[in-house]
């Protein structure tokens, strides 16, 4: 089988995407080869098709191009799926190979490290951590799809895997029993970091966390454990599936505007409009050309994310003006206002303030994640996001704080 020249194209694109200070690491790339991805899979299909295309022993050498070609690709799940109430539906991905390859090198693994990982899915990435850990170290993933656990478990045992163990079941909570943990990574995205991390984690270990926000893009943490906290080291933004499970978080969901409207106790009729022009003032742009604004007001509990029943309006969003009980809806070239136009007017004065801040994104800025029941000082010059589990307290970068 002539896979080895596709894993030798896919790394040569991998070095050639990161920067030299990126380059991965002889560590890594070794494991790609000892690893190869198409074991891994025996079923998929691309995002925006219906078609699954099922892999035999006959045709595997049809689909080699694709499997190791550097996209993603769906194992589980419709795009309806995709497209659902937020983590409402099973839906599961094996991520794009180059970037996986990335990760593990954030994560700096050596051998000898006890390992757990979210979100099993095919069970390559838990292959290539324990290749990494080797015979001396182990890793623990799980997977909330009994289909997909099971799937990898036989996988991984067929291969030799003897330091990989699957648990089917939801890992949000960790595995205290196979705790302390020298390095945890997710694999799908959370709202918030489970209480059980911060207890499950060695002082100095790394947490590889995806967090999602109201702004609609998620940002993927490197997290180093202090005896009281974690500290970011590392950010980027990215995209991943939602964790499913009892830390499923429906705030997450976007909101229906009439909906929203009515729990105010506000007119659906606008009393005014007021123009701002986000950019080109394109529907179809204003998802993108607002990705920086609404990842940082998602810091704001004023901030909403809204949908309509208006064809291609996507990314839209709102902000609340408690005082005034107003609420203004971000629109491409307009503000549209309910109530007053007191929270368009405070909105405004946000977006200047984030002008002025260098208009920073989430991965922009530092961060420290508490427990959530930490006594804390916290300064006026940070941004507090209290959730269930976890305190995140986000600071502009010292060099430029003022």
């Amino acid at each position: 089988m002539q896979y080895r020249k596709y894993q030798e194209q896919l790394i040569g694109l991998a070095k050639a995407q990161f920067r030299n200070k990126e380059q991965l690491s002889d560590q890594v790339i070794d494991a790609f080869y000892e690893v190869p991805r198409h074991q891994f899979v025996e079923r998929y299909r691309h995002y925006g098709t219906k078609e699954w295309l099922d892999i035999t022993d006959g045709n595997i050498e049809e689909h080699l191009g694709t499997l190791y070609a550097n996209h993603p690709l769906v194992l589980l799940g419709s795009d309806e799926a995709f497209r659902a109430k937020y983590g409402s539906e099973p839906v599961s991905t094996i991520s794009q190979p180059a970037f996986v390859l990335r990760l593990l090198d954030l994560l700096d693994l050596r051998k000898g490290h006890n390992v757990f990982e979210l979100g099993a899915g095919s069970g390559w990435t838990a292959a290539l951590l324990g290749h990494l850990v080797g015979p001396s170290g182990k890793v623990s993933t799980s997977e909330i799809i009994t289909e997909l656990a099971e799937k990898a478990q036989v996988r991984l045992t067929s291969l030799g895997f003897n330091n990989v163990t699957v648990l089917c079941g939801d890992g949000g909570d960790g595995l205290a029993d196979c705790a302390p943990f020298d390095r945890v990574i997710f694999t799908a995205g959370a709202f918030d970091i489970p209480f059980a991390f911060h207890q499950q984690i060695k002082e100095g270990g790394l947490l590889l966390f995806v967090l999602k926000n109201k702004g609609g893009a998620d940002n993927l943490l490197l997290l180093k454990k202090h005896p009281e906290y974690f500290e970011t080291i590392y950010a980027f933004p990215c995209g991943f599936v939602p964790v499913t499970g009892k830390h499923h978080i429906p705030e997450m969901e976007e909101r229906d505007l009439d909906d929203y409207l009515h729990m105010r106790g506000l007119e659906e009729a606008p009393t005014s409009r007021t123009q701002f022009w986000w950019g080109s003032g394109s529907k179809g742009n204003f998802l993108w050309e607002t990705a920086a604004l609404r990842s940082f007001l998602s810091l704001y509990q004023n901030f909403e994310p809204i949908y309509t029943d208006i064809e291609n309006d996507k990314g839209l969003f709102g902000w609340w003006n408690a005082e005034s009980n107003s609420f203004a809806l971000a629109r491409p070239g307009e503000l549209v206002n309910f109530g007053n136009e007191e929270a368009s007017t405070q909105l405004i004065t946000y977006i200047k303030d984030w002008v002025n801040w260098g208009m920073p994104t989430l991965s922009n800025l530092d961060l420290r994640i508490y427990p959530a029941d930490s006594a804390l000082t916290i300064p006026d010059s940070a941004w507090v996001s209290r959730r269930r589990s976890s305190l995140f307290v986000w600071t502009l970068p010292k060099k430029f704080s003022t």
